[in-house]
């Protein structure tokens, strides 16, 4: 887990760039991608492609590392947010746990404009429009 903390906060301060996974630009699917680069692995014929938010979650499911109420939430564990309609549409990555000020993550976002160090409200929302769709712990 220490190893993917180190591996997305070596992006922080890299600029957003919708579908990026590079030092370059990069968006969030990319950002905890790179964060587990061994576990989700390349994707595509050429093995250049990456994961979408949603895609991760499922893969996740799939493999049996999902479920993480908020409340269990350590650090390492990917975090995944849904819209008002129920879709997967954010992730990032626990990097912080702080008796104070509750979970940190680290995360990509638009809004943002890089990669930084966001906190989750109490009931694992980020901001009013995503809610805390599920947790990852991958092994």
């Amino acid at each position: 887990m220490q190893k993917a903390i180190g591996n997305a906060t070596s992006y922080a301060g890299t600029r957003y760039q919708y579908g990026g996974s590079d030092k370059n630009g990069i968006d969030c699917s990319g950002l905890t991608q790179q964060a587990y680069p061994d576990y989700f692995g390349p994707i595509g014929p050429d093995g250049s492609g990456k994961r979408s938010a949603a895609d991760q979650l499922d893969y996740l499911e799939k493999h049996g590392d999902e479920d993480i109420p908020y409340s269990n939430l350590e650090s390492g564990d990917l975090v995944y947010f849904k819209d008002s309609n129920g879709h997967v549409v954010h992730t990032a990555i626990v990097n912080q746990i702080d008796s104070d000020r509750g979970t940190g993550i680290l995360a990509a976002s638009s809004g943002a404009g890089s990669v930084q160090q966001e906190w989750l409200e109490e009931d694992g929302g980020l901001g009013r429009k995503l809610h805390y769709g599920g947790g990852g712990r991958p092994r």
